[in-house]
Parts: C-alpha cells; sequence; structure tokens
C-alpha cells in the first residue's frame, strides 16, 4: 500500500493482535460506539483507531512533513462494579481494563509503526462516562515525511529503426 494513513493503522492493528490478545476486536474507529441504530457489531475488549488534527508543512518539492493525533479507543463492556461492596473477586474483574490499558501504552509508547514514522508519543487520556460501557481515549503524536505528492521521475527510451 502506498497510503501512510493506511500502512500506520494496519501496524498498529498487527502489533495489537500479536502483543495484546486480551483485544479480541481492532478497527478503524467509524462511530460504532456512538449509539447510532446502524453500526458495525463489535467485540469487547475493542480497540477503534483514528486519525485526527493532521497538519502538514512544505519541505521542498513536493514533500511534506505531516503531525497529528493517532487517536486509540480502548473500549470494554462493563462487567461488574468495582466498588467497596463488591467481592474482591468481581472487583478484580472489573478493574482489569487498567492492566490491558497499562499494557496497551507499553505497546505503543514509544514505538514507530513503519520504517518511515516518527514514534508515537502518548499525549492525552480521556474516559467517557456511558452506561454499561467503559471507554478510555488515548491520543498519540506522530510525524512522519510525506513522498506522496512527489512527481514520479520516469526514464523513457526511444529506439531508432
Amino acid at each position: 500500500m502506498n497510503s501512510p494513513f493506511a500502512n500506520i493503522y494496519l501496524s498498529i492493528m498487527k502489533r495489537i493482535e500479536t502483543e495484546i490478545p486480551e483485544i479480541v476486536h481492532v478497527a478503524q474507529d467509524h462511530g460504532q460506539l456512538e449509539g447510532y441504530v446502524r453500526r458495525p457489531s463489535l467485540a469487547f475488549p475493542c480497540v477503534l483507531i483514528d486519525f485526527q488534527t493532521w497538519t502538514f508543512s512544505n519541505m521542498s518539492d513536493a514533500v511534506q512533513i505531516a503531525e497529528g493525533d493517532v487517536v486509540i479507543k480502548l473500549a470494554f463492556a462493563q462487567v461488574a462494579d468495582e466498588d467497596n461492596l463488591t467481592e474482591e473477586y468481581w472487583r478484580k474483574i472489573a478493574l482489569e481494563y487498567y492492566e490491558i490499558e497499562c499494557k496497551l501504552n507499553q505497546f505503543l509508547h514509544g514505538w514507530s509503526p513503519t520504517d518511515n514514522t516518527g514514534t508515537l508519543t502518548r499525549t492525552h487520556a480521556d474516559k467517557e462516562n456511558r452506561p454499561a460501557l467503559r471507554i478510555r481515549t488515548f491520543r498519540y503524536r506522530l510525524e512522519f515525511e510525506d513522498y506522496g505528492a512527489r512527481p514520479v521521475q520516469n526514464t523513457i527510451y526511444f529506439q531508432e529503426n
């Protein structure tokens, strides 16, 4: 594939599949968690990946520096309470998302998704309050040089008859 974003997405997806088997579903974020009537089904825990707030500055000869956020949503179906009245066994299960969150960052922060990109740097973490779901959103800053618009140089040789 020629698209830097497609290659970054595929690389992150493969890393999560390989290193964090507790995450059972990895997909692009198309609003699956937004509560629309028609939405793709998800298996939990899941990660949804998106690219947001990208800026491009020119270097030379149609080459640009791209800089922006890789947004990772980590979502869990809530299975139990974690309060002091809950049995310890269920509390540990309910708090398991913290362990998976920690593991996810351990394998993404400081890692370069492709040979042509910088390393992912976690810049932000937030949570969303949703009934029956636990959603954490992480932003990882990433930079790369984009050669996609650079003119293709072809040399054509003519043969005289």
